[in-house]
């Protein structure tokens, strides 16, 4: 038999046993396309031990924000508060794991699309605004979602775009941080300011977590000023507060502009006063 009809045989015999059901991959190759096939990699090796919920005070982020950038005569971008704001918003969900970062960009072949929150704007546009100027009003909402909201899919309740956001809004509900501080005399003021044990305290006491302070700071001559500009709740995956892990808030100040809250010095909660123009 010729070299040709020998291969038209073994193909023919391989066409008959497929018909059979008889003929299978050699074992070696199935296991690797159950091992490498049946899974993304891109979203399932990344692993995470509890949730970051980040509520931001917007005048502190707008004076951390131009301060950290006034020397940067490339950067236009200015930090303003919309008027329709006039609470603690949103910065983020950040899925997280104990002594270190946790993982980001999780899935880059999913990308944000905005009409998947076409509902949410309205709210989001109050609790999630995005505070620079110059950019699209949902920029930090596709930040977020690329560099979080794709590691945090991993979580049923947050297994998508609308999901994520939408779960994150009634956090936001169920956890309200300014009614939470109001409720322990911590309200915003151009001349009181508190230590780090009572807001602590406060928000433990609203949440039933021990918080994550992180202040902006600055020096003026020889005296240091923080202002509180984001609480940080500790969530697991049942999305319930805990106490976060400890984080060095006992270290010195520096001249760094964003920083762990000390107990050194007091923390100011300023009022919210930088509306429709620029710092």
């Amino acid at each position: 038999m010729s070299l040709y009809g020998i291969h038209v045989f073994v193909f023919a015999l391989v066409f008959l046993f497929a018909l059979s059901g008889s003929f299978s991959m050699p074992k070696v190759v199935s296991k690797s396309v159950r091992e490498n096939g049946a899974k993304d990699k891109t979203t399932m090796s990344f692993s995470w031990d509890y949730l970051l919920f980040v509520n931001q005070w917007p005048e502190s982020f707008c004076m951390y924000y131009n301060a950290s950038h006034k020397h940067n005569n490339n950067d236009a971008q200015k930090c303003i508060i919309p008027t329709a704001v006039s609470t603690w918003t949103i910065h983020g969900l950040w899925p997280s794991k104990v002594g270190t970062e946790g993982p980001s960009n999780c899935n880059k072949s999913w990308p944000f699309q905005l009409n998947e929150i076409e509902d949410l704007i309205p709210i989001m546009n109050k609790t999630w605004p995005d505070l620079l100027e110059g950019g699209t009003y949902w920029n930090l909402w596709s930040h977020e979602w690329c560099k979080h909201g794709t590691c945090a899919a991993s979580l049923p309740e947050l297994s998508g775009e609308h999901k994520y956001f939408q779960t994150s809004l009634q956090l936001k509900q169920q956890i309200h941080i300014d009614k939470i501080l109001s409720n322990s005399g911590i309200i915003p003021s151009s001349t009181h300011k508190y230590t780090l044990e009572e807001i602590e305290q406060a928000v433990k006491n609203g949440t039933g977590g021990t918080p994550i302070l992180e202040c902006y700071q600055e020096r003026e001559n020889s005296e240091f000023r923080q202002y509180i500009q984001e609480i940080r709740l500790c969530l697991d995956k049942s999305l319930k507060p805990f106490d976060c892990p400890k984080s060095n808030q006992f270290a010195h100040l520096t001249s760094a502009y964003d920083s762990p809250c000390s107990s050194k010095t007091l923390i100011a909660l300023p009022a919210i006063k930088s509306r429709n123009k620029f710092l």
